[in-house]
């Protein structure tokens, strides 16, 4: 029962002013306020007769308002649950989205990761076909020239004048030089082999002789391959009396014995200049200009790059900004494999090909042995977050 606005003359606020107690919504001020002080009294029964006993005196006017405060103490009680009730649901609501945003931040940092990673294996297998490619083409050229210089010469009649000695410089591998006598040898010419490094010096010549004779007597013109050509070959002391001989062979055997010497090497210069004359390797094929066109592959970090410059997995290393990324002018690698370092060296100009290196003017390493025996001087006053020396060097 709501009662009407009452004005009790008699009381005395607890203040100067008289209180005026006039209803501004569907409940007093009074008896708000004795609500909200009693809504959290277990039994508020004795507490809300207390308050109102210090406002009034009239047991009727007391008692009418003591049921308006207990009914208000009920809403407010409804409320404050309704509240805690969507407080609960709103909790509930975030730890769902909050869930929801961390499956979300591990999907996309596993995505990132996949990501990458698959960047860094398409940058290894670029690479890598860049190098089959290049391998493939330099074994093109030998086995092209090798065809008009030597295969060729097999269909012609009568007197064929076959070179006394080949030699083939710039394959770069052990493979590469198997392709091309698999070549020959499909080309229906007859190979034997000879291994400097298996023979003694002194027995050398003897087997040299042996198979040429050998080579002689079967009336069918043979290439003699010889592998390791450079162990007796480069002028050393011990060297120079089987130069002397072999020298004098390499003049005529292909006349005399039916045999054409076939060697591999990539550095001719180093070999006795009278082993290498023309009259005696009148047929060099050169193809080291055929090189591979490997290139350095920067797979973006959220940071910097990885640099990767070859085909395995180790052949990597991460670059970023000196000084936490904030300072333009410092590179810093992050490895402390002078090998890795040395090949940032190298490729310096592609590495300040990239955008956030082109301003940089020192490389900053982690400190090795190998780095600072290259020389690379000690940062003074700096250090790794992890406490370790810091090397420089101008670039």
């Amino acid at each position: 029962m709501r009662i009407s606005p009452i004005r009790n003359y008699n009381f005395t606020s607890q203040t100067s002013n008289r209180k005026n107690i006039a209803f501004k919504s569907k409940y007093s001020d009074l008896v708000e306020e004795i609500a909200q002080k009693c809504q959290y009294v277990k039994d508020p029964s004795d507490l809300i007769y207390e308050e109102l006993n210090k406002h009034y005196f009239s047991w009727e006017i007391s008692g009418l308002m003591t049921w308006d405060v207990q009914r208000r103490i009920e809403e407010l009680r409804y409320e404050r649950e309704m509240r805690e009730a969507r407080l609960r649901n709103m909790d509930t609501v975030l730890n769902a989205k909050d869930r929801e945003i961390k499956t979300e931040k591990t999907t996309i940092s596993q995505l990132s990761h996949e990501i990458t990673e698959t960047q860094r294996k398409n940058a290894r297998e670029k690479i890598k076909m860049s190098r089959i490619v290049a391998s493939f083409d330099r074994v093109a050229e030998v086995n092209k020239q090798l065809e008009g210089k030597y295969v060729d010469l097999f269909k012609f009649e009568g007197d064929k004048k076959f070179p006394n000695a080949i030699m083939v410089s710039g394959l770069k591998s052990d493979g590469e030089v198997d392709d091309v006598l698999d070549f020959l040898t499909k080309s229906g010419c007859k190979i034997l082999k000879i291994d400097f490094a298996q023979i003694p010096l002194e027995s050398v010549a003897k087997e040299i002789n042996a198979l040429a004779s050998k080579i002689k007597k079967s009336g069918e013109h043979s290439i003699l391959y010889i592998e390791n050509f450079d162990k007796y070959t480069v002028p050393t002391e011990e060297n120079m009396d089987f130069i002397s001989k072999f020298k004098g062979f390499l003049c005529s055997c292909s006349k005399r014995c039916d045999t054409t010497i076939l060697v591999f090497e990539n550095n001719p210069k180093r070999l006795d200049e009278n082993i290498i004359g023309g009259h005696r390797f009148e047929k060099k094929i050169d193809v080291s200009n055929i090189k591979e066109d490997v290139p350095s592959v920067f797979v973006p970090k959220f940071d910097g790059y990885t640099f990767v410059y070859d085909t395995d997995e180790d052949s990597q290393v991460d670059l970023y900004l000196g000084d936490a990324g904030q300072n333009p002018a410092l590179l810093w690698a992050d490895t402390t494999s002078y090998d890795k370092i040395k090949v940032v060296l190298d490729r310096l100009d592609e590495v300040k090909a990239q955008d956030r290196f082109k301003y940089t003017k020192y490389l900053q390493v982690p400190y090795s042995s190998g780095a600072f025996d290259a020389g690379f001087t000690v940062c003074p006053f700096r250090r790794t977050y992890e406490g370790n020396v810091i090397l420089e060097c101008e670039i």
